[in-house]
């Protein structure tokens, strides 16, 4: 098994993996960084393509012989120090495992059952990351980033999925698509809306397969998808309370919407 040794930060592989904190640097590539050795195992057991992996040198053994087989049949692998491994990824307390694996979108086409969530201009990483983290827990067959939803393989999502971004299934498709597809698909679409047609959520029985759609931070679905949607759905709250916050809404309707 051949594992190279890096020490030094000026390495330009180590440049390179630390570059990749920037949109536009991962977007060329179409990879993104992920560390800790629970997450790169459960990213390679989803078949999710690995180029880099790095390790400091007192965690060799954080992974299977199996895994590190797995890993090797594709990935360079290096043994690397702590400061390497914080320059590598610009944080100050750094995983001592990671990897840079190719990012993977789905096509919206393979979308025939289940329930399937979509996320239209969602722009804080938090929120998608434990979004993410949710659908995994309930186990929605995927989820579709709409319009202007921010980059799901950002370090900040990444981390805030705990590992779940490997096991959901994931497609981008801007709004003009979704629309074009919503035409040929033989299911519901579920909006959630505040408008005089919303439903309690409570009160609602969802035929498979579904789409639920939950709209950005700031200002909800936009008229273009509504229009798309056949019925809303509503969390009530009491009056004078701020709307909630958008991953604590999307699992409410995720658990509580009858759909198994």
């Amino acid at each position: 098994m051949n594992i190279g040794i890096i020490t030094s930060t000026a390495n330009e592989k180590i440049k390179r993996i630390r570059s990749l904190s920037a949109k536009k640097n991962r977007d060329a590539e179409a990879v993104f960084v992920v560390e800790g050795a629970e997450h790169i195992k459960k990213a390679l057991d989803n078949d999710f393509e690995i180029e880099t992996l790095l390790f400091t040198t007192e965690v060799k053994n954080a992974f299977t012989t199996q895994q590190i087989r797995k890993a090797n049949k594709k990935a360079a692998m290096y043994e690397i120090n702590d400061k390497v491994a914080s320059y590598a990824t610009n944080r100050d307390n750094a995983q001592n495992v990671i990897a840079v694996f190719k990012q993977k979108y789905n096509d919206i086409k393979i979308i025939e059952q289940g329930l399937w969530l979509g996320l239209e201009n969602v722009r804080d990483p938090g929120n998608l990351g434990t979004i993410i983290r949710t659908a995994d827990a309930v186990g929605v067959q995927g989820i579709i980033l709409i319009g202007n939803t921010c980059d799901a393989f950002s370090p900040e999502v990444i981390r805030a999925t705990t590992g779940s971004f490997s096991a959901v299934p994931l497609i981008r498709a801007s709004l003009e698509e979704f629309i074009e597809w919503r035409g040929g698909f033989a299911g519901s679409v579920i909006g959630t809306h505040l408008n005089k047609k919303a439903a309690d959520y409570r009160k609602l029985k969802v035929d498979l397969p579904a789409v639920v759609l939950m709209g950005s931070e700031q200002s909800g679905l936009t008229d273009e998808i509504c229009a798309t949607c056949d019925i809303f759905a509503k969390i009530p709250m009491r009056e004078g309370v701020e709307s909630l916050n958008l991953a604590v809404s999307t699992g409410i309707m995720l658990y509580a919407l009858d759909w198994s």
